[in-house]
């Protein structure tokens, strides 16, 4: 089975917990997290073209999707990804919204099935960087991973 679908409208409802203030940095975080791999593969890529279009309130053709997304990665690029996940992660901390912010991660790197080395680490440090323990990370992966499979 495709996890898509399911993940697509986790990601959606989660992006309507976030003020509309916070459009940059929910669209960097679901780069962020579909790139920590090194590409955004077309799963991840379903998920943030989800997200993107909950934000923005519409429907998107994909290849503005596409554009948006290979600007922001020449972003995180320019920069580089990890400092923009500690950068992420303390606004998150500050707006009130790491445990929110971790579970729209969570779900964009689940897009593709199963969390990889590099979605992991790039969790922990989100996670780190916004105050939120190892422990509870490990909480909410599982609590995603659940309600992803309720979604099913």
């Amino acid at each position: 089975m495709n996890p898509t679908p399911e993940i697509a409208r986790r990601i959606e409802r989660l992006v309507r917990r976030f003020p509309d203030d916070d459009v940059p940095l929910l669209v960097e975080m679901l780069v962020l997290l579909a790139y920590s791999a090194g590409r955004v593969d077309p799963d991840e890529q379903v998920a943030v073209s989800a997200g993107i279009e909950s934000v923005m309130g519409t429907r998107l053709p994909s290849d503005h999707v596409a554009a948006l997304v290979a600007e922001c990665v020449d972003q995180l690029l320019a920069e580089s990804v990890d400092l923009r996940a500690l950068a992420v992660g303390h606004l998150l901390a500050e707006r009130g919204r790491a445990e929110d912010g971790l579970r729209l991660g969570i779900a964009v790197a689940l897009a593709s099935g199963a969390l990889a080395e590099a979605e992991q680490d790039l969790l922990g440090t989100l996670a780190r960087a916004a105050g939120v323990s190892g422990a509870r990370l490990d909480g909410l992966i599982e609590k995603v991973r659940e309600a992803l499979a309720l979604d099913a």
